[in-house]
Order: structure tokens, then C-alpha cells, then sequence
């Protein structure tokens, strides 16, 4: 794909609706296209990072492993959400396993060249290092009221509250993460 297309890709990204046409062009000098088939895992938890993730097209699950046997699903990204940004700010391993869902078009930026844009000092670079650190923290919290929710089976009452908190966080919150809560004998709730 050209730069060009990728441009015009992040550009209706809402995540990138604050930068402008310059920035955007800067961006997709540094980011390449991955084409991901359906069922193809993206990263695994555990294993090192170093790069992130831009979905331009297509649906990721976010796995995380409960046991030996078993992993849960924690979140469903889709097109213009990102995801492995973490991975940008530290070298730890990677807190997730994503996995395709359907054929993916996502586009990568490298830790690397995150590094590079970051010590250019420009505005820019602070705006985009902004944008991923606020990214985060949504998803840290949305992970974590997800994670409390699957924990809080101790009565229908409990889970009627933290329904409720995880429905008032995603209004709050500038993101079309779907959330699927799968509950241990088989029954889900979506929002």
C-alpha cells in the first residue's frame, strides 16, 4: 500500500482525528502494512514485544490466559482501535494474546521508530505519545473493570453493579471497544 493510502487510512482513524494532514503523513513514513489471515495469532502473551498494532480493517480478539488450559476472552478490538502499545513504552513481555478473527488489515509501528519519532522532541511526537499513553490507560481500565466483573460472581446483585459501572465507563470513554462478558456456565452479556 502506498504512503499515500496509509495516510488517508489513519486519517479517518478517530484516534488520529486530532493530527494534522503533516503529522499524518510522518506517521505513515514510519508504519508498514500487515495483512493477517483469519485464525493467525498476532502476538502471544508472555513472548517480547516490539512493535505496536493500528487496525485498518478487520476484528482482533484480545485473549488472556486464566490457567495452563485456559484463556479468557478479554476484549474485541475492530477497525481504528489499536492495541500492543505497550510495547512502545517498555520491553516487558507482551500482557495478551491477540488473534484474528476476520482477515485483518493492520498497520505496524516498530518500537524503534517510535523511539525515533519520540526523541525528534517536536510537538508531534509528544502529541502522538500523549495519544497512546491516554489510549492505554482507557484500556487499562476497561481491562481491569472487565477483569473485576469476571472475578465478582459472588451474587446476581454484584453483577448487576459492575454491569452497570462497565456500561457508565464505556459511555465516559472516547472508544467502540465492544466488551463480551462470557460468565463461567456459558452465558454472555455484550455492551
Amino acid at each position: 500500500m502506498s504512503r499515500a493510502r496509509i495516510t488517508q487510512t489513519l486519517s479517518s482513524m478517530t484516534l488520529f482525528k486530532s493530527l494534522n494532514p503533516k503529522e499524518l503523513e510522518l506517521l505513515a513514513m514510519v508504519m508498514n502494512e500487515q495483512i493477517i489471515s483469519r485464525g493467525d495469532t498476532i502476538c502471544v502473551e508472555g513472548e517480547p514485544g516490539s512493535c505496536c498494532y493500528f487496525i485498518a480493517q478487520g476484528v482482533v480478539e484480545v485473549r488472556v490466559r486464566v490457567d495452563d488450559d485456559n484463556d479468557r476472552l478479554l476484549a474485541t478490538l475492530r477497525e481504528g482501535q489499536l492495541f500492543g502499545h505497550l510495547s512502545l513504552v517498555d520491553s516487558g513481555p507482551r500482557t495478551a494474546t491477540c488473534v484474528a478473527v476476520t482477515t485483518s488489515r493492520l498497520f505496524v509501528l516498530e518500537r524503534d521508530d517510535f523511539e525515533t519519532l519520540f526523541s525528534s522532541g517536536t510537538r508531534f511526537a509528544f502529541k502522538f505519545q500523549d495519544m497512546i499513553a491516554r489510549t492505554a490507560a482507557q484500556q487499562l481500565r476497561l481491562a481491569n473493570d472487565r477483569l473485576a466483573l469476571m472475578l465478582s460472581r459472588e451474587s446476581p446483585q454484584t453483577d448487576k453493579k459492575a454491569l452497570s459501572d462497565l456500561r457508565e465507563l464505556l459511555a465516559r470513554t472516547d472508544t467502540n471497544l465492544e466488551v463480551e462478558v462470557v460468565y463461567p456456565d456459558g452465558h454472555t452479556w455484550k455492551g
